[in-house]
C-alpha cells in the first residue's frame, strides 16, 4: 500500500511537472527516464563490484549497487535531459488539449518509469526483506490464492529494461540486463541476509 501511494504521488509531481511545458518535452523526458535506465540497469553491476572493496567494513557497506544505480541514472539523465533542452529551442503549438492533455499524460507516464526505477533502488539497499512494504514477487492470500499487483511500477520497470537491453545489444547475450528474470529474487536474498 506505501509504494502504491508513492507512486501515485511521483506520477501526478510527473503530471504537475509537465502541465505547462508542453506535450515534446514530457514525451522527451519520457524518451531520456528509458534511455538512462537503460545504461543505468546494463552498467551499474560492474560499477557496484569495483566499489564494494572500497566501502567494506564502513557503514556504507552494502550500499555500492544501490550509488551505482542512481549515479548512473541520475548522470545520464541530466545529460540527456541538457541535450534535449538544447535541441528543443521553441514550443511548438498544438491545440490546447493536445498541448496539455499530451504533456499530463506523458508526465504521468515519466512519474510511473520513474517510481518503478525508485523502487527497484529501493530493493538494492541492505535494509530488512519488507522495507518500505516490498512485496515477494509472489504473494498468497489466506485461502492460498495467488495475488497479483495491478501493474506494479518496478516490475514493468525490471521488464522494460529487460527488453530494451535485449534489443539494444542483441550482439552479444551476456550484455541483456537480468536474462534470467532474478533482479528481486537476487536482491530479496540479499535484503535477508544482510537485514537480520
Amino acid at each position: 500500500m506505501l509504494l502504491a501511494f508513492f507512486t501515485f504521488v511521483i506520477m501526478l509531481a510527473g503530471a504537475y511537472a509537465f502541465w505547462r511545458q508542453g506535450v515534446l518535452p514530457a514525451f522527451a523526458m519520457v524518451v531520456n527516464i528509458l534511455l538512462a535506465g537503460l545504461v543505468a540497469f546494463n552498467f551499474f553491476e560492474p560499477i557496484a563490484a569495483q566499489l564494494d572493496p572500497m566501502l567494506t567494513d564502513t557503514i556504507l557497506q552494502g550500499y555500492e549497487d544501490s550509488f551505482s544505480l542512481v549515479a548512473l541514472f541520475s548522470l545520464t539523465l541530466l545529460f540527456l535531459r541538457w541535450a534535449s533542452n538544447e535541441l528543443i529551442h521553441t514550443l511548438i503549438t498544438y491545440n490546447a488539449l493536445i498541448q496539455q492533455g499530451g504533456a499530463v499524460l506523458f508526465g504521468v507516464l515519466a512519474g510511473y518509469l520513474v517510481a518503478g526505477f525508485l523502487t527497484c533502488v529501493a530493493q538494492t539497499l541492505p535494509a530488512h526483506e519488507h522495507f518500505l512494504q516490498l512485496e515477494p514477487r509472489v504473494e498468497t492470500d489466506s485461502s492460498g490464492n495467488v495475488r497479483h499487483r495491478l501493474l506494479p511500477p518496478d516490475r514493468v520497470w525490471l521488464a522494460l529494461m529487460h527488453r530494451a537491453s535485449k534489443t539494444a545489444f542483441d550482439w552479444d547475450e551476456t550484455s541483456v540486463f537480468d536474462p534470467d528474470g532474478s533482479f528481486e529474487l537476487r536482491y530479496a536474498h540479499e535484503r535477508r541476509t544482510t537485514g537480520e
